[in-house]
């Protein structure tokens, strides 16, 4: 089995290593071996544990091309070959008339995800994008309208509660123009 899945996958192009330098608050830092740099699988791994995997499968699906998502899963494979059992994860997809390969091969990445996750075999890496502007503006659980809903009635609540203790009253108005008053007229005498 292992020689298919070295056959059917070659390695990335660039392997290169590097010092990290980090003022990170918490301990991720202390805890990375290795730096993986591609923007998929950082939009991924950033957003797996706080959206809605349908919601994310569908930003990523639309913001990035057949071609970013073969290489991130390509990448992914290679880096974690001996790491799963099976051979689903690791097969090359092709279109067809149900789904596209790339589609299947986003369903990959997630899988593999998951299980890596599962085995605690993620918590030495650290995905990282080297291109910010190539990610999409926002998260996942954003194109919810239901999500939208949701934090716009929370804003509105805080907006309302804050206009309200921000306002004076007409009576505290009265107190300070009469003290502001009574402060211009001693200061004329």
């Amino acid at each position: 089995m292992k020689s298919t899945r070295q056959s059917e996958l070659s390695k990335p192009d660039i392997c290169k290593a590097v010092t990290m330098i980090s003022a990170a608050k918490n301990d991720v830092a202390d805890k990375v071996e290795k730096l993986v740099c591609n923007d998929v699988l950082a939009y991924i791994s950033c957003y797996r544990d706080c959206a809605n995997t349908d919601a994310l499968r569908r930003v990523v699906l639309n913001r990035f091309s057949a071609e970013d998502i073969g290489a991130a899963k390509k990448l992914l494979c290679c880096e974690f070959h001996g790491k799963l059992a099976g051979d689903a994860p690791w097969m090359e997809r092709r279109s067809s008339t149900s789904r596209t390969a790339h589609e299947a091969e986003i369903d990959d990445i997630l899988v593999i995800f998951d299980t890596l996750d599962v085995q605690s075999d993620l918590e030495a890496y650290l995905f990282v994008s080297t291109n910010l502007s190539a990610l999409p503006k926002f998260g996942p659980e954003e194109i919810n309208i239901a999500a939208i809903a949701d934090r716009q009635a929370r804003l509105e609540e805080a907006l309302s509660s804050n206009i309200t203790t921000l306002k004076p009253d007409a009576v505290q108005l009265e107190q300070r123009l009469n003290a502001m008053e009574a402060a211009i007229t001693t200061g004329e005498t």
